[in-house]
């Protein structure tokens, strides 16, 4: 096979024990999981440590983050959502 020549086989990175194949594609989708995951955790953190302290800055933006918090849950379990979808397709 030639280099540079993009095809199924060229994509393939790494054959793991069982069988699974890891592609581009199926490390974009755990980098994006693991990035709305890490966000998430990043924000109930700061809305612990906020909520801690106490002061001016909680009573101000203690709802804001709280409201960022969910969102952040929900995107990252509509990835997850979409690569289970894509994993069973």
């Amino acid at each position: 096979m030639r280099q540079g020549k993009h095809d199924a086989a060229s994509l393939k990175i790494c054959t793991l024990a069982a069988g699974f194949t890891l592609t581009e594609e199926v490390i974009m989708t755990v980098l994006t999981i693991v990035i709305a995951l890490l966000a998430t955790v990043g924000t109930l953190l700061w809305g612990i440590v906020s909520m801690a302290k106490g002061g001016e800055f909680d009573q101000h933006h203690s709802h804001q983050l709280m409201f960022a918090r969910v969102g952040l849950q929900g995107i990252t379990l509509l990835f997850l959502l979409i690569a289970l979808f894509i994993a069973v397709k």
